[in-house]
């Protein structure tokens, strides 16, 4: 069936160009089409073989999504990494994508870092195959670790050889608590959680302080034999006493929620350090939001030396 056929006189130009618009003017339907030059001169016919071309003004069918519910990077063999589904449709095949994972901190107003803020943490890309599963570990790029109750997202963009792009991302994936030993092979533990609107501006637990603190002693209950030591920290410097206070408030908030919830005193110090063990010593909004921190350490009762 001819959908279009274009007739001229004289000489054979150059070239032709065909916009891909058919006798109607609308647009062929994405799919595979044969083009033939048919010459008429001097009582003859002379016919081309049939060229193939293949229009493409459609994105590529795209789908991403992650094959678990729980993601705690803390090297317990449970949970430890993110399942990621990539998958992809693409009649002219794919040219380019990109899957990128990134930091995406829910900042409250009175917390370290100036405003909101994205980091990238983890690029996958490559060309023409696309690999259909991931798995993350939680390590970043650059070596940093994912911590307790951080929010992340996964974006994409795929690029056919037609040049056509679809670019998307996931909802946003939260970790859950993480335990890590404090020093390679030992027994005491450590979370820290960077504050993300767990407290007010009078140093209160907020609902989203709660809910975090309520994940971190559903956790708790498998480490009954151990010392709970509480510390509350700050990222911004040059503001000492203010500092300090302000993370004393939020140390006895978790303390007193802790008790609570029925976790014995006795086995619970807490403290608010200010800004007097950073984290990280730089300057950027993520280094500000790292440094923002609650940090509770798990210590082996007989070991613990922690004053309150």
């Amino acid at each position: 069936t001819i959908l279009y056929q274009r007739n001229t006189g004289g000489p054979l130009p150059e070239t032709i160009a065909w916009d891909g618009r058919l006798a109607d003017d609308s647009v062929a339907s994405d799919g595979r089409y044969f083009l033939r030059l048919t010459a008429f001169t001097a009582g003859t016919t002379v016919q081309s073989p049939l060229r193939p071309v293949f229009i493409d003004v459609a994105q590529p069918d795209v789908s991403l999504g992650v094959s678990n519910d729980e993601f705690t990077p803390d090297e317990d063999m449970e949970a430890d990494e993110l399942g990621i589904r990539f998958n992809f449709n693409d009649a002219s095949g794919i040219q380019q994508w990109r899957l990128a994972v990134y930091l995406i901190p829910d900042i409250a107003e009175n917390e370290g870092a100036a405003e909101r803020f994205e980091r990238l943490s983890r690029l996958y890309s490559g060309q023409q195959i696309v690999p259909t599963a991931f798995a993350w570990n939680g390590v970043a790029d650059d070596g940093e670790l994912t911590e307790s109750g951080e929010k992340y997202i996964l974006a994409y963009e795929v690029r056919d050889r037609a040049g056509n792009t679809r670019r998307g991302e996931t909802d946003i994936i939260e970790t859950g608590i993480m335990m890590r030993p404090l020093e390679a092979g030992g027994s005491d533990l450590v979370t820290r959680l960077p504050l993300q609107g767990y407290f007010d501006r009078n140093g209160r637990l907020t609902d989203n302080g709660e809910d975090i603190l309520d994940d971190y002693l559903n956790r708790l209950r498998r480490y009954g034999s151990y010392q709970l030591y509480i510390e509350c920290h700050s990222s911004v410097p040059g503001r000492e006493e203010h500092n300090l206070l302000k993370s004393e408030q939020r140390a006895r908030s978790v303390y007193d929620y802790f008790i609570e919830n029925d976790i014995n005193p006795e086995r619970m110090l807490y403290r608010g350090l200010g800004e007097s063990e950073f984290l990280f010593e730089g300057d950027s909004d993520f280094e500000h939001y790292r440094n923002e921190r609650i940090q509770i350490r798990l210590l082996i009762q007989q070991d613990a030396e922690v004053q309150p």
